[in-house]
């Protein structure tokens, strides 16, 4: 093995949590690929999934403690657990001058020394994937002590303009000017900076136009040994919408467009409406959800079954919000892998763009577009609703996205 990586993801496998997979995955076909890794990743990594990946990674899994509260990591609903989150947030405001949400910003000890045991091993490479994004400030340490060390950061997320998750706006403008200064010496200290988007790779290397690093975009893939081969016989009178993943509280108004779009059905076409099944799998817990009569919501279920059920669907939803509607998410790629049409809820974003102009999905912006969409349920029951015709799936293939990973290392 010639080059040697250490991977720093806060979540990894076995857990099935938002940020697990994409590293999970890279790192196996890095092992495939005879690369040398190590990776470091939190000690609250729970679950019974990636099984297969284990088999080959578990013997190069360091679990750490980063010091998070453990009571900040929950949804508090009794008096007791609304009680002991308020002091733990409380404990972690008062040993933090930056976001004191950030799941890694008490862990600078742990981590540092951790990495340092294999940078002296002779490991030339550093890649950490953010969130949380102070794992990457902390690594701004030991930069100019290892100048030979390749450092890469890899961006699942916006850090500073994420109005979905990690708490930034929620904070105070003393704080989140300290959360901007550690977002600039990052980009301007890591050799190269990754993100799974486009547009994020653009806003970076557009708002941080002097630094030296090498801006790129990886996306995320979908697994080939994962994919489900065995298309059941789909029922002629059944269309079958999925959903995978989690329903954040500010698609609020894009979810209940979508209800719109059912009653609407309902009111034109009532055959059509009858054959319709709706399935929401993962996270769906928001306040805004409401029961409706055509949607089933299961939960989390493992991921061979997430597999089977959009391998056996017609269409696929995503619901954007506004600030992140150029997502290339995991459910996305999976859509895409089994040439399933993505129906996106969203504002105009560069999602949206892209599943139009490949023709393999439809954006629903205003109410304007239902008509399109009702066309397109109504070709789907005709065995033909036009998408795919050109694509190439491939684009999204893991195996051969890792080869542009590997060409960053030393």
């Amino acid at each position: 093995m010639n080059k040697k990586v250490i991977i720093i993801s806060f979540t990894f496998a076995p857990s099935n949590k938002i940020g697990a997979r994409r590293w999970t995955k890279f790192s196996k076909y890095f092992l495939k690929k005879g690369i040398d890794i190590q990776v470091i990743t939190s000690n609250t990594n729970i679950g019974q999934f990636f099984f297969n990946e284990l088999k080959l990674i578990k013997d190069r899994i360091h679990p750490i403690s980063f010091n998070y509260p453990i009571f900040l990591a929950t949804d508090p609903k009794k008096i007791r657990q609304k009680l002991l989150y308020r002091l733990s947030l409380y404990w972690s405001k008062i040993n933090t001058n930056l976001n004191y949400y950030d799941r890694a910003v008490h862990g600078k000890k742990n981590l540092i020394k951790k990495v340092e045991e294999f940078l002296d091993l002779g490991y030339k490479n550093v890649i950490v994937s953010v969130a949380p994004f102070h794992m990457a400030t902390h690594l701004c340490e030991l930069i100019p002590k290892y100048p030979d060390v390749n450092f890469i950061v890899d961006f699942r997320d916006p850090w500073t303009y994420n109005k979905t998750a990690f708490g930034y706006f929620s904070m105070s403008k003393k704080r989140r000017e300290l959360e901007d200064l550690s977002e600039k010496k990052v980009i301007e200290t890591f050799s190269h900076v990754v993100t799974v988007a486009e547009k994020l790779t653009f806003d970076l290397s557009k708002k941080y136009d002097t630094s030296k690093a090498t801006f790129l975009t990886i996306n995320n893939g979908f697994d080939k040994d994962d994919l489900y081969d065995v298309r059941e016989s789909i029922e002629s009178n059944k269309i079958k919408f999925v959903f995978t993943g989690t329903l954040y509280n500010n698609v609020e108004d894009y979810y209940h467009m979508f209800l719109d779009f059912l009653d609407f059905i309902k009111s034109i076409d009532i055959d059509l409406y009858e054959k319709i099944e709706i399935n929401f799998y993962g996270d769906s817990k928001s306040k805004f959800i409401t029961n409706h009569e055509k949607i089933v919501f299961h939960g989390f279920i493992d991921r061979h079954s997430i597999q089977q059920f959009i391998c056996n669907a017609d269409f696929g939803l995503l619901f954007l919000s506004d600030d992140i509607n150029y997502s290339f998410s995991t459910k996305f790629i999976e859509y895409i892998s089994y040439k399933l049409p993505v129906i996106i809820f969203s504002s105009q974003g560069e999602t949206t763009k892209y599943v139009e102009r490949n023709n393999i999905g439809l954006g629903i912006r205003s109410k304007n577009d239902f008509k399109n969409l009702h066309s397109i349920i109504k070709l789907k029951t005709e065995g033909n609703d036009g998408f795919y015709n050109e694509f190439d799936i491939n684009l999204f293939d893991l195996e051969k996205i890792t080869e542009l990973y590997i060409k960053l290392l030393k």
